[in-house]
């Protein structure tokens, strides 16, 4: 039998970095583990991947947690990584970056005049 459902959300990642991400999706518990995925060894290799700076083994256990998660609840992510911003030669000021989620961006737009 196959499932198929949809579910959209947004977020951004804090860090270029998978286990952002994917230590709060296929662990009991995670903020993300929409479909109640309780595994102990994918979560042992998720904790792993997060306890070692070694990058060859952090990203062996990272791909082996995500071949055991992805085998039986797959995903298809559909991603945008473009922010629409609009500034020209009167409107200024909008910060560009991820640094716009902790100010009051808005506050510092203006003339560019």
């Amino acid at each position: 039998m196959v499932l198929a459902g949809g579910l959209f959300t947004m977020g951004f990642l804090s860090a270029a970095d998978p286990l952002d991400y994917l230590a709060l999706g296929p662990v009991p518990h995670g903020q993300f583990n929409w479909i109640g995925w309780n595994d102990a060894r994918t979560a042992d290799l998720i904790a792993k991947a997060r306890q070692t700076t070694h990058a060859t083994k952090r990203a062996n256990y990272i791909v082996e947690a995500q071949a055991r998660y992805e085998a039986v609840a797959w995903s298809v992510p559909l991603l945008s990584i473009n922010e629409v911003t609009h500034l020209n030669k009167r409107v200024t000021g909008a910060p560009l970056t991820t640094a716009a989620i902790f100010q009051p961006s808005l506050a510092v737009i203006g003339s560019a005049k």
